[in-house]
This record gives structure tokens, C-alpha cells and sequence, in this order.
């Protein structure tokens, strides 16, 4: 009964998460979310109650007895369906976690050090010496109270070096750095300093190429926070490419389409496909806002484009790591995505347990993925609609790639 309670609350828990990863209205996506959490809790009591209120002698005879006494009532072999489901859920939930940890290093991961770790300079959780919105409705409030909790880390900003060997990266983009964050959420709870802070740190960081993966402004008010906030990036020579997310549909993706096309130097992908100069490499980028804004892009379509030099690299800027399947069929060598905000609470030991994903939270947990010859990075993100982070801290990441030579001929440094 542990084990099927275990069960029942993981795959209604993992119903609520799919929500998030659908095109449905945001009324729709939490209506559902909230019913399944609400079955997951309440059957997994109930479960519980059962197990505590019968001996495992009384159980048993109860299951064998009610099978005796009907055994063709459809009620009763739905709920012994339903139960040994729920115990083969529970094993493959405990198989998961095990293999999460066995493998928490990835061997795409050669090096990963944190290079800073910017705590706020001031209390930014009140309005004295910095930018928010006026705490006017309910929600904000909210927010900014939850921003005020002791251990809450949404404001400690990590600045991280990773390290990943690519298959198939061109020799002449050896040692490319990528500098990869995701998830502003631009609200007016967290203050307009705190991105500043992490724009300067993307300047210092001195990147090739700057990505950016969605969920950009969460309320009309900080429309405007966008183009002062990524005005600065403007000064990078590799330039900045830049997808939307579904808070940005919920928004208007309009208004801030338009903003972005206020900032020379940042290209807004979209759903498209483009092929840029990078050290004199050919490098196709492309876009996928997919469910949410717009079809996948045409990449066989970019590739072969007359008049083009055949693309020696694939970048895909994905919003959602579900995406993962698709780019590796398209060859696409590295996917940058971002949405699942890495959990945005890690339970001790369990780790996340909530992840805006079809795959519970399965892109949640590691950071780095590698599927045939397609390497993933998923970013925490910098920030959330809800400001509510523990062990879990946001995350601004130089991502520096490496074809692998260095471990063969033995000159890459140890981490």
C-alpha cells in the first residue's frame, strides 16, 4: 500500500507537470494542474489511511476477499488494476531516482566550476534604492512577500563555467563560448537590478555568442525593463540570439517582439532557422517556441538553401527540453532550452519534485543531457513567475565547448 501510494502520487504529480508543457488556454493548463495535485494528495491519504487503519494480514485478506466474493464487478478489478499499475509506477519512480544520482556527473560534462555568486548588494526585497513595480494587486504582493522568506534563494545569482564535449564540433569552434541563461520573467517583484547585475556579468564573461531561451516578460509594466535591461549585450561583436517562451504568448508576444526589434544586434529567432558567421564557420541557428508560438522550424529546408555554404554546426535554442527528441532526429549538436527553472526547489535527498515538463522533471535534475550525438544544456533559469527558490539558486551559465581532442591528446586541465 506504501508502495502504491508512492506510485499514485507520482503519476498524478506527473499529470500536473504535463499540463505545463501543452498549448492549452491558461485557464485550462490550471484547472488541470490543480485537480491532479488535489487526486495525488488526497488518494495518496487515503492510501495511506488504509494502510495504517489495516495490518498487511488484513489487507490482504480484504484484496483476496473482495476478488472472492466479485469477481466480475468491473469496480473491483479496476481498482486491482489501478493498484498494480500504481506499485510498477512506483518502481520505475525509485529506478529513475537511483539512476538520476548514479549518474549525476554526465561524461558531456568535463568541467563545471561556479565563477561568482552575487548575493543582493542591498535589501532589494523592499522599494528603497531599487526598481520593482508598485505592489498594487494581490498576486504581487504576494510575490513579494514570498521574496522576503528566510532561505529563499531567488535573488543569489550563480555565475557557472561548463565544460562540454560535443561530437561533430568543427575544429575551428573549438574552445567557443556560449554564454546561455534563460527564464527572466521580467514581473516587478524581483528588482530591475538584479538582471542588470547579470548583464554585466555576460559582458565580463566575454562571450563568442549569447543565448537567450524564453519566458522573457511576465507584465505589461516591465515591457519597458526589457530593452533597458538587454541594451547593454548590444555592445558584443558575436551577437545575441533570443527565442520566446509561453509567458510571453500569455503576455502578447507581440509586445514584446516589438521591444526586442528596438535593440540592433539581438536577432529574435522565432520558429525560423538563419545561418550566421561564427570564426569563420557556418553555424545554423534556429528557434523552437513549439507548442506554444508557431510550427517547429524547417531545418532541412535552411540547410540546403541555394546560394548558402553547407552549415558545419547545428545550434537549436529550444524553450522546452521536451524538445530533445526532435533536434537529435533534425542533428542538431547542441540544444540550449530552459523552462523547468531546474525544479525551483530541491527537496533533500527526493531533489525537484515539480517540473513544467511532459517528462515530469526528468530535465530538471542534471543540467546536462546527451541524446545519440546531441548534446542539451537546460538552464535554471534567473528568475520565476513565483519567486520561490530553494536549493535551487538561479543560474547564468559560459557553456565552452570542446570537440575532444584535448582528452585524447591529454591537455585538458583537471576541473
Amino acid at each position: 500500500m506504501l508502495l502504491a501510494a508512492l506510485g499514485h502520487f507520482a503519476w498524478w504529480l506527473r499529470v500536473s507537470n504535463a499540463a505545463h508543457a501543452t498549448a492549452w488556454p491558461k485557464v485550462a493548463v490550471r484547472l488541470v494542474s490543480a485537480a491532479a495535485k488535489a487526486v495525488a494528495l488526497f488518494g495518496s491519504l487515503a492510501l495511506l489511511a488504509a494502510a495504517a487503519w489495516y495490518s498487511p494480514q488484513g489487507l490482504w485478506g480484504l484484496l483476496v476477499g473482495s476478488a472472492q466474493e466479485v469477481p466480475r464487478t468491473v469496480s473491483a478489478w479496476a481498482a486491482v488494476g489501478y493498484g498494480g499499475f500504481c506499485l510498477l509506477w512506483a518502481v520505475k519512480v525509485m529506478a529513475g531516482w537511483v539512476w538520476d544520482r548514479w549518474h549525476r556527473h554526465p561524461a558531456e560534462l568535463l568541467r563545471q566550476r561556479t565563477l561568482a555568486e552575487h548575493r543582493p548588494p542591498m535589501d532589494w526585497t523592499t522599494d528603497d534604492g531599487c526598481t520593482v513595480l508598485p505592489p498594487g494587486s494581490l498576486g504581487l504582493r504576494i510575490e513579494r512577500w514570498l521574496l522576503r522568506l528566510p532561505g529563499n534563494e531567488s535573488l543569489h545569482l550563480e555565475v557557472n563555467e561548463k565544460h562540454l564535449l560535443v561530437p561533430g564540433l568543427p575544429a575551428a569552434l573549438q574552445g567557443l563560448r556560449i554564454v546561455h541563461f534563460s527564464d527572466l520573467h521580467l514581473a516587478g517583484a524581483v528588482p530591475r537590478e538584479f538582471f542588470e547585475q547579470a548583464v554585466r556579468q555576460v559582458l565580463e564573461l566575454e562571450p563568442d555568442l549569447v543565448a537567450i531561451t524564453g519566458d522573457l516578460v511576465d507584465r505589461r509594466g516591465c515591457l519597458d525593463w526589457l530593452r533597458e535591461v538587454l541594451a547593454p549585450l548590444q555592445a558584443l561583436p558575436g551577437g545575441v540570439l533570443v527565442i520566446l517562451g509561453n509567458h510571453d504568448r500569455e503576455l502578447g508576444a507581440r509586445h514584446v517582439i516589438q521591444r526586442l526589434e528596438q535593440l540592433p544586434g539581438i536577432t529574435y529567432l522565432g520558429a525560423r532557422c538563419e545561418q550566421i558567421q561564427v570564426r569563420n564557420q557556418s553555424v545554423l541557428v534556429a528557434g523552437s517556441q513549439w507548442p506554444w508560438l508557431g510550427p517547429r522550424p524547417r531545418v532541412e529546408e535552411a540547410a540546403r538553401a541555394e546560394g548558402a555554404p553547407a552549415p558545419q554546426f547545428r545550434l537549436l535554442l529550444a524553450h522546452s527540453p521536451d524538445e530533445f527528441a526532435w533536434a537529435a532526429r533534425c542533428g542538431f549538436h547542441l540544444v540550449l532550452a530552459g523552462h523547468v527553472h531546474g525544479g525551483q526547489i530541491r527537496l533533500p535527498v527526493l531533489g525537484p519534485v515539480v517540473a513544467p515538463s511532459r517528462y515530469g522533471v526528468k530535465y530538471a535534475t542534471a543540467g546536462v543531457y546527451r541524446r545519440g550525438n546531441t548534446v542539451m544544456h537546460v538552464s535554471r533559469g534567473l528568475s520565476g513567475k513565483c519567486p520561490l527558490r530553494w536549493r535551487c539558486p538561479p543560474e547564468l551559465t559560459c557553456l565552452v565547448l570542446h570537440d575532444g581532442s584535448e582528452l585524447f591528446y591529454g591537455h585538458f586541465g583537471p576541473g
